[in-house]
């Protein structure tokens, strides 16, 4: 999946260029304290190889599954911020995940360190007026398709898909198919809030059975 930085928010500098998340795995794990970094917010969107429309999206989909998010993790893989939710299953509409199991599933977005950045793109002439102290008390937001982070205890539908060999991330885990592959739970209805269309998906909770016809037709 390629992403395409279109616009940087920052009280310190303007980063502009095309980050690619598919090279050599290149992993670490932060615990941020937030009120005590310089924060970058970069705003990108992600080019598409499928239509939006959920329909389309669980369609081409390894899996669609229904949980609970029970954990929240930003981690870094080639230069780029990961998010890992887990998500504990209670439905599956489609593909092989078992119902009552816990899975990985990761999307493009969260927080890295600017050295993290730096030391994979090689491009720190870009902070030429930050010094080294403030490039290591700098991490990058990176907010993706528009998209807000999701939250522990959230109840989720989601459109995801195994990991290829070519991807960073760890073998075994699971991808998120867009931001627009998700529905929300709100108002007694599971909502796709994401994507560049409307209408918007959405179905009743009493209705969710419907998913799987849906999927087969």
């Amino acid at each position: 999946m390629k992403k395409i930085l279109i616009i940087t928010c920052l009280a310190l500098l303007t980063l502009v260029g095309i980050l690619i998340p598919k090279f050599l795995p290149k992993e670490s794990n932060h615990e941020y304290k937030k009120e005590e970094k310089n924060i970058i917010t970069v705003t990108s969107i992600t080019e598409k190889v499928f239509k939006e429309e959920f329909t389309t999206l669980m369609k081409k989909s390894d899996a669609v599954v229904k949980g609970k998010v029970v954990s929240v993790n930003f981690e870094t893989f080639a230069g780029n911020a990961w998010t890992k939710i887990t998500l504990q299953i209670d439905d599956v509409f489609k593909g092989e995940v078992k119902k009552n199991q816990d899975i990985d599933i990761y999307y493009l977005g969260g927080y890295i360190s600017l050295n993290d950045h730096i030391n994979f793109y090689k491009d720190s002439e870009r902070f030429s007026n930050l010094g080294e102290n403030e490039k290591a008390n700098t991490i990058l937001k990176e907010i993706v398709d528009g998209e807000e982070f999701i939250a522990k205890d959230e109840e989720l539908i989601l459109c995801i898909v195994k990991t290829s060999e070519a991807s960073p991330l760890p073998k075994g885990s699971y991808e998120r198919l867009y931001a627009s592959g998700m529905l929300k739970e709100k108002d007694n209805q599971y909502v796709q809030v994401y994507g560049e269309f409307d209408p918007k998906f959405k179905i009743d909770k009493n209705k969710l059975n419907n998913l799987k016809k849906i999927i087969n037709e």
